[in-house]
């Protein structure tokens, strides 16, 4: 009965796959070209009217203060454990230390360039910009560096580390140079890896697991080699001009400025189309924070849909369900069942660790009233290998 129980459980999280998107009351100049998430805060770069930011899942939204010498035109964000930065089209880069409230110029040795992406790991911090490539601040953006050895083109749209290798897309430039580069010394050197990747206007990477997606002018890519082919993957892709990619646990999700927003679960296999309630195509950006996944559209606005809506999609037939879970939703006790003692992990949907331990018995009753409201996954690892399921806390 508890089998036949998850398996029409499952049935029923299939059949929210066509997600809902909700508009988010703002900002008031909807030309949102990106979006950024740090903690429960939503901040918006607009073109024109500068920065905005909500702490109430886009319920109200509030214009930034900004210095007199910041750029108003917003193009990308990156956040560094409590710090924003972002970048702009003529004034570089700009800090807020509070939440996106506030935010001041930060600019020492950085030309007047487009800051197009920003990847952070450790205490770097690094930029792409158009005309000038690469730069690197080791000092939380108090002073740039220039780093192009190897870059041929300094057109940088995208950026995404892998581990300790970063990649960067280019844009193609007049002479016919673009494509993605990779690093393997923190930016000291760069090595163009191109090998099948058709289409060279790279707007946007992100890594899923061991494979690394390359959004282009010309559809998306994926590489499973660690950049040294790309494959694409485009069917089901009714706009393969795509502006962003994020990841969420193993789905991938594509935004195009006529198409909307595209979701895949299967390593881009195929894409769905998902714009019910999404009034405004143009995406632009795409950000995933708390329980949703945010939009920014070019003269919509922000919009929003719950991550939940995407929980079980394909889940159907993936395992012989020696592993259960239930009930789900659940609002105060989860249980577990295994057939052996296993290493169980929960993490929530954006891969933080909550809760480790291992059992002894077959049955794990879990306490998880206290876990915030919001979609996690339990991997069970045995002898015979791992499972994977979701679950939703109420």
């Amino acid at each position: 009965m508890k089998k036949l129980y998850f398996i029409l459980l499952l049935s029923i999280l299939c059949i929210k796959a066509d997600a809902q998107w909700q508009y988010t009351n703002g900002p008031s100049y909807g030309l949102v070209n990106s979006l950024g998430i740090i903690d429960t805060t939503v901040v918006a770069g607009t073109i024109d009217w500068g920065i905005y930011t909500s702490t109430f899942n886009g319920t109200t939204w509030s214009v930034a203060n900004m210095d007199s010498s910041c750029d108003i035109d917003m193009v990308s964000f990156g956040t560094k454990g409590a710090d924003i930065y972002a970048g702009t089209m003529t004034g570089g880069v700009i800090k807020s230390l509070n939440m996106g409230m506030n935010w001041t110029a930060s600019n020492a040795g950085l030309p007047s360039h487009q800051v197009n992406c920003f990847a952070i790991n450790g205490t770097g911090i690094f930029i792409g910009t158009d005309w000038g490539g690469m730069f690197e601040s080791t000092n939380n953006g108090a002073s740039w560096t220039a780093m192009n050895t190897g870059l041929t083109d300094t057109l940088v749209r995208a950026l995404v580390f892998n581990d300790t290798d970063i990649f960067a897309g280019t844009y193609q430039d007049v002479n016919n140079r673009g494509g993605i580069f990779l690093s393997t010394n923190y930016g000291m050197n760069w090595t163009e890896m191109d090998t099948g990747l058709i289409y060279k206007n790279v707007t946007s990477l992100t890594v899923c697991g061991t494979n690394i997606f390359a959004g282009t002018s010309g559809g998306i890519y994926l590489s499973s080699n660690n950049g040294r082919s790309w494959t694409a993957v485009n069917n089901g892709l009714t706009d393969t001009s795509i502006t962003s990619l994020v990841v969420s646990g193993t789905n991938i999700f594509a935004g195009s400025p006529i198409g909307g927003v595209f979701f895949s679960n299967n390593n881009g296999s195929n894409w769905t189309a998902i714009n019910s309630g999404l009034t405004n195509l143009q995406v632009e950006a795409l950000a995933i924070g708390g329980n949703y996944l945010f939009a920014g559209t070019f003269g919509g606005g922000v919009f929003k849909c719950p991550l939940a809506d995407f929980v079980g999609i394909n889940e159907i037939n993936k395992h012989d369900y020696k592993l259960s879970i239930y009930p789900n939703p659940v609002a105060n006790n989860l249980t577990i069942v295994a057939p052996q003692s296993a290493v169980i992990e929960i993490t929530n949907i954006q891969g933080q660790l909550i809760k480790t331990f291992t059992t002894t018995g077959n049955k794990t009753n879990i306490d998880v009233s206290a876990f915030a409201s919001g979609v996690y996954i339990v991997q069970v690892r045995t002898s015979q290998g791992v499972e994977v399921r979701k679950f939703i806390k109420e």
